[in-house]
């Protein structure tokens, strides 16, 4: 059918790779670009905290009996733990990616000036068009 260009931080658990197998099935060419924010792979959060969902700003509930949000004490312990989560989850993307033969490309968004993050999101782009341009005979250069 095509190619599906999917931009996500790919954080949720299982990152949407059961989403990502079902285009594939349907025959789609697939391409990742993560974007993470620093922070995300090396947080320098410590000591007593409430958390909030980045994305709706709004508090974390451990469950809806609790709405005032969750309070949490994080050590340099729970960080490494952390870490080590996030570096198997890295691995997990990297690895489908590899067997399933995708496009996937990491940018860390927040390091790069907006112009750089609009030359990184382009040069993606371009490589994944390109390729479906070259397979179609539509582009001759660099195939």
């Amino acid at each position: 059918p095509g190619t599906a260009v999917i931009i996500s931080d790919l954080l949720e658990p299982g990152a949407g790779l059961d989403g990502i197998k079902q285009l594939l099935f349907h025959k789609f060419k697939v391409a990742l670009l993560q974007i993470l924010d620093p922070q995300d792979c090396n947080p320098s959060l410590t000591g007593d905290l409430k958390l909030y969902d980045p994305e709706t700003h709004s508090e974390l509930a451990p469950d809806s009996a609790d709405p005032a949000g969750l309070d949490v004490t994080i050590s340099e312990g729970m960080l490494n733990q952390y870490r080590g989560a996030l570096a198997a989850h890295q691995l997990q993307i990297s690895q489908f990616s590899n067997r399933y033969q995708l496009l996937f490309q990491t940018v860390y968004s927040p390091e790069l000036q907006l112009e750089e993050q609009e030359a990184s999101l382009q040069a993606f782009l371009q490589k994944v068009l390109g390729q479906q341009l070259c397979k179609q005979g539509w582009l001759r250069t660099q195939c």
